[in-house]
């Protein structure tokens, strides 16, 4: 119930302390419950319920801390949605702690310029499937000027940082750059892989009820 999503706030640490009376951290923990209400908020927007035995269990409670952590830590409202979406869809027993942990590390990682271009990536590829004749290379060469053009545009990157920009997504292992001799290629091509998939489908719109 929504009384109980509430009630597991009280197990956060959030004294900080003697140091709470500059204005400084005053602000900083008026921002910090600001989010905390914008995390609720989205938990609501998904009809997550919270029952008495999902909270006993040490792993959901575990979840559950470690991403209203995350929420606090980021200024974004969209990425605040996203990690509600992710306790969502991710928090139940079919996800174990340690693959959660890691998912949520990810996302946490990613910046919202970074899911922004992972996004448009998705819908490029989704337009243009591989064709049984074709390689990754081939199929991501006949948008790939396109997406960098919009991904440029929207994200406030000059032209000479795409391809780093890019290049720099590949640590979390939700987009992989193409690699080998190809005729003509000097490099700079990528794709979505399967984890990010992975991650897209944990982190989409949920009306589901644990």
């Amino acid at each position: 119930s929504k009384t109980i999503i509430r009630g597991l706030v009280q197990l956060i640490p959030f004294s900080v302390g003697s140091a709470a009376e500059t204005a400084l951290l005053t602000q900083a923990t008026k921002q910090r419950d600001k989010r905390i209400e914008q995390f609720f908020l989205a938990l609501e927007e998904n009809r997550i319920s919270i029952s008495d035995e999902i909270v006993k269990s040490d792993d959901f409670v575990h979840k559950f801390l470690v991403t209203m952590g995350a929420a606090a830590r980021t200024h974004r409202k969209e990425k605040i949605e996203v990690f509600a979406k992710l306790i969502a869809n991710g928090g139940g027993p079919d996800t174990s702690t340690d693959v959660y942990d890691e998912l949520l590390q990810i996302v946490d990682e990613l910046s919202y310029r970074e899911f922004n271009a992972l996004s448009i990536l998705d819908r490029f590829e989704s337009e243009n499937p591989q064709e049984k004749n074709e390689n990754k290379l081939q199929r991501a060469t006949k948008f790939w000027k396109d997406f960098q053009d919009e991904v440029i545009r929207t994200n406030e990157l000059g032209t000479d940082e795409f391809t780093a920009f890019m290049s720099r997504i590949a640590r979390t292992g939700c987009y992989e750059l193409i690699t080998g001799s190809f005729l003509d290629y000097s490099g700079g091509i990528g794709y979505l892989t399967p984890l990010y998939h992975r991650i897209k489908s944990l982190c989409a719109d949920s009306k589901s009820e644990n």
